[in-house]
């Protein structure tokens, strides 16, 4: 049942710790701030002052408003201000956008409230050796089926619904799922039980992304919208106000259950409690946290592997209780928190807590027959998504050759004949390119035209001729995949010029927890010295299993040969014949 617009409480109040609006410092260029230097800037931008004055002249102002969008290509950026922009447009200026702190803030509030409750939370934070402990178990009858035959999911959802924490596991749970294991499957199962079984608890699920959340939040109310009658207080799914310029493209069934009106509202506190579930990402529960929300009985973290500590932090202090269960829920060895500070990063804030939790000896594995403690963590290895070669490759490099490819041939079988295979059984293709990497001026973002290129001419032919056998894809069958930004923006403005066509294009951020029946990747990378963040195996190890049925990848192989892993995988491709050496260089740069 939706949130009633009743349940905005007029004289309830949140503590504001900063605006939601953007910070944008625009500078007209002339001699005095050719004069300024970048500390004196900084130092402003800290003062928090709308204004730089020098001899009674203005010559830098500070807007209040929001920043719509920003385009590299064209260079510009557009501003929605109050009042709007007091410009001259004979006048040259720079710009400069203040970096969001909205997050961080909450952040740091997470960290104030630690103190209070250090006590609490040392048992989840450092764990003492513990003894495997029998929980009880009951009788489920699972509402999706396909969990009964599973029995590293059937085990997982016994132990979160029979109480993963008492006297002696007052611990966090976790659940370590590799690619298309079924990680998200075992949360809403074990929170329907919950539901059922357990008239008390009350549920927080919080992830970084919203589409995270959504994921979640969608499939239990889809079961929930299975019953004759809609029940009310039982699910709430809450958005921040920067939302609400995507409320057309939100669920419907989602909006049901949610406080987005034609507008957003911060619902009362008191209210939201009475809800079973509530669903939020980390940065809105950051907010209500300020509100005292703090009643949960468990609290679930998705994708926590892709959170930093701080982020995860705000999970703990906020829905935690004394009677509290937390699980994790997430994939240390793929892409972990993005970090752009490299003393940060160096500092350890580029591990997430539940790779931290998974550092401490309780829950260890056996490494000679790889037994672990199963009263506080599931391990699950069988793949649901991939065909068997993809799953193979992943699994060699990253896991220890421990998972398995459980995948239907229906489902990962499609690509078998395509005429760009040589080996049909292998849907695994690397096309080498001898491109020639390139970056705007103002950007330290690369791209490569040669690769954008070859990658419509992929997309063309496979939305044209299908993968053989008669069988058609459709453009939402298809993802790109690239390391940069400027070269998603490169081949996205093509497919849009060219083909007229929407295929999802993404970084690999944008593309953690998402699948598509064929992937293509454009690396970018080409007769450079050193590969970059392309060296981070975590990143490989999401471009690798996202793909279905087909993976296409594009790139300089001697370039990328540099790195181990790319040595790999190129090799695999070459000794099953899926490999398309590079023509002669192109003379088109």
């Amino acid at each position: 049942m939706k949130l009633s617009k009743k349940s905005r409480k007029i004289g309830y109040s949140y503590e504001v710790l900063l605006s939601q609006y953007d910070r944008v410092l625009i500078v007209a260029e002339c001699a005095e701030t050719k004069a300024l230097t970048k500390d004196q800037i900084l130092e402003f931008l800290i003062s928090g002052s709308l204004e730089l004055n020098v001899r009674g002249k203005t010559i830098a102002t500070t807007y209040i408003g929001r920043i719509e969008d920003v385009n590299d290509k064209a260079k510009k950026a557009t501003i929605e201000t109050e009042n709007g922009l007091q410009t001259d447009p004979k006048v040259t200026y720079l710009i400069i956008f203040c970096p969001a702190r909205r997050t961080l803030c909450y952040q740091y509030y997470a960290l104030s409230l630690y103190g209070e409750r250090c006590a609490m939370l040392q048992h989840f934070l450092f764990p003492n050796p513990i003894v495997t402990v029998s929980l009880p178990q009951m009788c489920l009858s699972f509402y999706n089926k396909n969990i009964a035959t599973n029995p590293e999911q059937i085990e997982a959802v016994h132990n979160i619904v029979s109480g993963c924490k008492n006297s002696k596991l007052q611990i966090p749970y976790i659940i370590f799922g590799p690619p298309g294991t079924g990680k998200t499957s075992i949360i809403v199962e074990s929170i329907l039980q919950l539901l059922l079984h357990d008239q008390k608890s009350r549920i927080l699920i919080t992830a970084g992304p919203n589409c995270a959340c959504d994921e979640i939040a969608l499939r239990i109310c889809n079961t929930l919208s299975l019953g004759e009658k809609p029940r009310p207080n039982i699910l709430a799914r809450i958005y921040c106000c920067s939302q609400e310029s995507r409320r057309e493209n939100l669920n419907k069934l989602l909006l049901e259950y949610s406080n987005m009106y034609d507008w957003h509202f911060w619902p009362d506190i008191a209210i939201l409690q009475r809800y079973r579930i509530v669903v939020c990402t980390l940065s809105c529960l950051g907010k209500l946290i300020t509100g005292g929300l703090q009643h949960f009985t468990h609290v679930f973290l998705d994708e926590a592997a892709a959170c930093s500590m701080s982020e995860s932090l705000i999970g703990l202090v906020g829905g935690l209780t004394k009677q509290s269960n937390f699980i994790f829920s997430g994939d240390h060895k793929q892409l972990g928190p993005i970090i752009k500070s490299k003393r940060a990063e160096a500092l350890g804030l580029g591990i997430s807590l539940m790779e931290r939790q998974l550092q401490h000896k309780c829950y260890d594995a056996n490494e000679a027959n790889g037994h672990y403690n199963r009263s506080i963590q599931t391990r699950l290895c069988r793949n649901f998504r991939s065909h068997p070669a993809i799953v193979k490759l992943f699994n060699e490099l990253y896991y220890d050759n421990k998972l398995e490819s459980m995948a239907s041939k229906e489902n990962t079988n499609l690509a078998a004949k395509w005429k760009g295979l040589h080996d049909p059984n292998f849907p695994i293709l690397f096309h080498a390119v001898k491109g020639r990497e390139q970056y705007d001026e103002d950007s330290s973002s690369f791209y490569n035209w040669n690769e954008v290129e070859l990658v419509l001419k992929y997309v063309d032919d496979l939305l044209e001729s299908g993968l053989g056998d008669g069988r058609k894809l459709e453009e939402t069958d298809i993802g790109i995949i690239s390391p940069y930004r400027s070269q998603c923006m490169s081949i996205q403005e093509d497919l849009n010029k060219h083909l007229k066509i929407q295929v999802e294009t993404g970084s690999v951020e944008t593309y953690r927890g998402k699948e598509k029946a064929v992937i293509i990747v454009s690396f970018v990378r080409s007769r450079c010295k050193n590969l970059g963040f392309l060296r981070n195996p975590k990143r490989l190890n999401v471009v690798l299993s996202r793909a279905k049925s087909l993976l296409i990848l594009i790139g300089n192989d001697v370039t990328l040969s540099k790195q181990s892993d790319y040595e790999f995988v190129i090799k695999e491709c070459k000794r099953h014949g899926n490999f398309i050496p590079a023509p002669a260089a192109s003379k088109k740069n």
